[in-house]
């Protein structure tokens, strides 16, 4: 998406060719043409959707298996015929899509298949031009014709050279000189508004803005030379990266973490091996298909354990990559028993204290709490005026207790005392030396004490229930709890428990005890009292969204990345 318009990306693959048979499925450089277009569209940041439309079940297996897209549909045979236009392809192709999808897109835009020097960048240049023009409702891709003017065009005629009708060259002139230069479409990308494609069945509106493309990426392949010179092109670029390069095709990777947004991410993955995207993939898809990889990059929504690998005699993976500072979802004895190397972000305070989403939330629970400002807003939303309904406090001068000073404690602590809190900090693992901080060798002191009490720590063994009956006791009435480190370090239950009897104030959490578990298999009654507690304003939940930035992400994954490079270099 771009601003509030939503973007679809056809790429149109046609079987059989003219000019080259089965183009779209030639060997470029030990890759199907098709490729180069699905993944660099994968990497577009303003994508909602991408579609690859083909009439033939072979190259939609080749795609989907090369590529990890997901095809739902074969294209119409009638739009793969030679009397059907691109633009008839495309506008069945987008409103069978729209169907699939549920969604209504804005803009559609064709990446050609026909160029495979096209990268993302051009795609999304294009997208951005119409999107910052209002008036124009095209963007076409456009490259110089070779000799730079139309003047210079020729044709034959009963073996004689002449002028092109319409085009008079004065002799001897120099091509330089000749203004203004010649353009000509590159056959690579079709911006179009989409009542151009939908309503006049065209990939030319009446307001069409040209993207000029560096010649460097266009090579359109419509007769066999072009393939011979397309394969030659992609040899002397692969050499130009092959220096820096410390790619092994014998490595194949499997990643279930989201990055097909991550331009940059994508980039050095795909430098790394070969590469298949799943995403939202199951534990039970995952289970038969883990096996057939080297390394998986994972989030930490599936636990990876034995019972995953439980059908294999041989285990054939050698590296988990997870972007996370808690490993809870990873079965460690089971691994390092398999001799399976983990890459993580576990004991990386020097990456992490450089990533702010996790303390930004904390903060963000805090100030919602203090000034009802979730209550308030809704409120207003149901026609209600009641400043009085909505009455908060300050922060100033308000004790905050910060349970564990890693990375995201410390990052806290520093808005804390912007804020004019006074701060307590538990940390049996670290020495703290603040002059703003009163560190406590004590958990019950800082409870006790605490108007605020945040947890921060890691999901390890010994942190579960950290938060439980127990310790609900010892705070305040008027406490509130924020929860944004891991879901088995508070009790819910308790947590519940204590707020329905009024002994603390009321608690924001990012996380809860099983979240994996959600909706479908948690308790229904603990779920009826949690919805209650929501309702009343006492409760409030995000869906572990902490980590949930761009620069987050990038970054996670950059330091994970970087650890792992570091091993397949020795």
């Amino acid at each position: 998406m771009i601003g509030n318009k939503k973007v679809l990306i056809n790429i149109l693959a046609r079987s059989g060719s003219t000019g080259i048979k089965n183009k779209n499925v030639a060997d470029l450089n030990g890759k199907p043409v098709l490729w180069y277009s699905i993944t660099e569209a994968l990497k577009s940041k303003y994508a909602d959707d991408i579609c690859f439309s083909t009439d033939s079940q072979e190259y939609a297996d080749l795609a989907k298996d090369t590529t990890g897209l997901d095809i739902p549909f074969l294209r119409n045979p009638k739009y793969a015929k030679k009397n059907s236009t691109a633009a008839d392809a495309s506008r069945w192709t987008t409103l069978t899509f729209e169907k699939h999808s549920g969604k209504k897109y804005d803009f559609i835009v064709d990446f050609m298949n026909s160029n495979p020097f096209k990268i993302v960048d051009d795609l999304d240049a294009c997208i951005e031009i119409l999107y910052k023009n209002k008036k124009a409702d095209t963007v076409v891709a456009v490259n110089r014709v070779w000799d730079g003017h139309p003047n210079r065009i020729k044709q034959i005629v009963n073996g004689e050279i002449q002028d092109w009708p319409g085009t008079k060259e004065k002799l001897e002139s120099m091509r330089q000189e000749l203004r203004p230069p010649a353009y000509i479409r590159s056959g690579s990308v079709y911006a179009m508004k989409r009542h151009v494609l939908i309503d006049e069945i065209n990939r030319r509106g009446k307001i069409s803005l040209p993207y000029i493309m560096p010649d460097e990426r266009v090579c359109n392949l419509d007769e066999p030379k072009d393939l011979f010179t397309a394969r030659a092109m992609m040899a002397q670029r692969s050499l130009s990266y092959k220096k820096d390069s410390i790619k092994s095709k014998k490595l194949k990777i499997l990643v279930t973490s989201k990055i097909s947004d991550l331009k940059e991410i994508l980039e050095i993955v795909n430098n790394i091996g070969e590469v298949k995207i799943l995403n939202n993939i199951t534990r039970l898809q995952l289970k038969k298909i883990i096996n057939f990889y080297d390394v998986l990059l994972c989030s930490t929504n599936i636990k990876i354990d034995q019972e995953l690998f439980k059908k294999f005699k041989k285990i054939k993976i050698k590296y988990i990559i997870t972007p996370s500072v808690g490993i809870d979802h990873l079965d460690k004895p089971f691994l390092k028993k398999k001799k399976i190397k983990i890459f993580s972000l576990v004991n990386s305070h020097n990456d992490t204290k450089n990533i702010f989403s996790p303390a930004e939330l904390t903060f963000a629970h805090i100030l919602n709490i203090s000034k009802n400002f979730l209550g308030a807003v809704s409120s207003v939303k149901n026609g209600k005026w009641q400043p009085n309904n909505h009455i908060g406090f300050e922060l100033d001068g308000k004790v905050i207790g910060i349970i564990g000073m890693g990375a995201v404690g410390t990052i806290l602590a520093k808005y804390c005392i912007s804020f004019g809190l006074k701060i307590i900090a538990y940390d049996p693992y670290k020495i703290i030396n603040d002059v703003h901080i009163n560190q406590v060798s004590d958990l019950d002191q800082l409870l006790t004490s605490s108007d605020i009490i945040s947890v921060n720590v890691s999901g390890i063994k010994e942190n579960t229930n950290l938060i439980s009956e127990y310790q609900f006791k010892l705070m305040k009435k008027n406490a509130i709890l924020i929860n944004t480190s891991r879901g088995n370090t508070v009790n819910i239950e308790a947590l519940i428990n204590n707020i329905e009897k009024m002994k603390i104030a009321g608690a924001g959490i990012d996380v809860i005890q099983n979240e994996h578990e959600f909706p479908k298999n948690y308790s229904k009654k603990l779920l009826n009292r949690m919805l209650k507690l929501q309702k009343q304003n006492k409760l409030f939940i995000t869906p572990h969204i902490a980590g949930s930035t761009y620069e987050a992400r990038v970054k996670r994954l950059k330091y994970v990345l970087k650890y792992f490079l570091k091993e397949l270099k020795k």
